[in-house]
C-alpha cells in the first residue's frame, strides 16, 4: 500500500543567489552543495514503494542554481512517483533557463521579495511567454501586497489572469537563533503547533524527513564546527533499507518532536521580522 500526498519536497541545492533574513533554510549561511542526480534519482526510486504524489515540488535554497535541474525536473514523472512538478524559486535565473526547463516544468511558485532590485516584470513577462506556448505551465506568486503594488501593469490585474497572491506581510519567521536550546516540553509544544511537520516533508541525500530542519541544522552545526548538542541522524529515515516503509510508517504517526525541535523556534512560534537582504558582514554560521 501506497501513501497519496498532495507533495514531497525535493532540494537540488541549499544554498541560495539572495541573502534573506531569517531565511528558515538558513541558506545564506551554507556553503555551495549540489546533490548528485544519481543520488536524486536512487531516491525517487526508493521513495516510489511508498509513495504517490500530485507534486514532485523542488525547492531549496534556489534550485534552479543546480547545473542539472532540467534532469531533476524530469524524473519524479518518468518513474511515475508524481503526476507533475513544481518549483519554488525567486526568478533570477530563469531569464536564463534553456527551452528543455520550460519544456519539463509544469508549474512555478514565484517568490518576490521587495528591496532586491530584481526586475520582476521582465521575469513575469517571460513567464507568461512561456505560458503561451506550454499552456499546462501553471504560475503562483508568493509575496506581499506591497510588492505587487510596485509591478508595473500586474497591480490590477494579476489575479484575474489566475495567479494566487499569498499576502506574507514582507515578513519572515525567526527560527534559528544560537542560544536556542530548548526543554523537552518547550520542544513538543513547538511541534505540536508548526505547520512544517505536515507540509514540508522531504527527501535529501538518501534519507526521508518529516522536517527540514532535521538537515538543516544538522548542516548548520557541521559548517560551523560547533559539536551539535543532539544526534539529528535519529530523525533522517534511510530509504535503502528494508524496513524503510516501517520507519516511514512510525514517523507519520508520531506525535513526538524530532530533536531538531530542541534548537528551533519554530515556524508557527518563532517571531516575525521584517524582511531584507543581509550585508556580507551579517553572516556569521557561528552566530546563527
Amino acid at each position: 500500500m501506497k501513501y497519496k500526498k498532495n507533495y514531497i519536497e525535493m532540494y537540488p541545492v541549499l544554498h541560495c543567489n539572495l541573502k534573506c533574513l531569517n531565511c528558515s533554510m538558513a541558506s545564506p549561511y551554507l556553503k555551495p552543495e549540489f546533490e548528485s542526480l544519481e543520488q536524486f534519482k536512487k531516491d525517487c526510486d526508493a521513495l516510489n514503494k511508498y509513495y504517490e504524489l500530485d507534486i514532485a515540488r523542488f525547492t531549496g535554497g534556489e534550485c534552479t542554481l543546480h547545473p542539472e535541474i532540467v534532469e531533476f525536473l524530469k524524473y519524479p514523472k518518468e518513474i511515475g512517483l508524481a503526476k507533475m512538478n513544481c518549483i519554488i524559486t525567486n526568478g533570477i535565473n530563469l531569464l536564463s533557463q534553456p527551452e528543455e526547463f520550460w519544456k519539463n516544468l509544469d508549474a512555478i511558485n514565484l517568490s518576490i521579495y521587495r528591496d532586491t532590485n530584481i526586475n520582476y516584470d521582465k521575469i513575469i513577462k517571460k513567464i507568461e511567454g512561456y505560458q503561451k506556448i506550454y499552456p499546462k505551465l501553471q504560475l503562483r506568486i508568493l509575496t506581499d501586497m506591497e510588492v505587487v503594488k510596485t509591478l508595473v501593469g500586474y497591480q490590477r490585474d494579476i489575479v484575474a489572469k489566475g495567479s494566487e497572491v499569498n499576502i506574507v506581510n514582507g515578513h519572515f519567521k525567526v527560527m534559528h537563533h544560537k542560544d536556542t536550546l530548548n526543554t523537552e516540553e518547550e520542544a513538543l509544544d513547538i511541534w505540536k503547533k508548526c505547520w512544517l511537520k505536515d507540509s514540508a516533508i522531504a527527501i535529501y541525500g538518501g534519507h526521508f524527513y518529516r522536517c527540514p530542519m532535521t538537515y538543516v541544522k544538522a548542516k548548520l552545526y557541521e559548517q560551523s564546527g560547533i559539536e551539535s548538542p543532539f544526534d539529528f541522524s535519529k530523525d533522517a529515515i534511510p530509504l535503502h533499507q528494508e524496513n524503510t516503509g516501517e520507519l516511514i510508517k512510525n514517523m507519520m504517526e508520531s506525535e513526538t518532536n524530532i530533536q531538531a525541535c530542541r534548537v528551533c523556534l519554530g515556524f508557527n512560534t518563532g517571531v516575525d521580522v521584517p524582511h531584507r537582504q543581509m550585508r556580507p558582514n551579517e553572516i556569521k554560521i557561528e552566530e546563527i
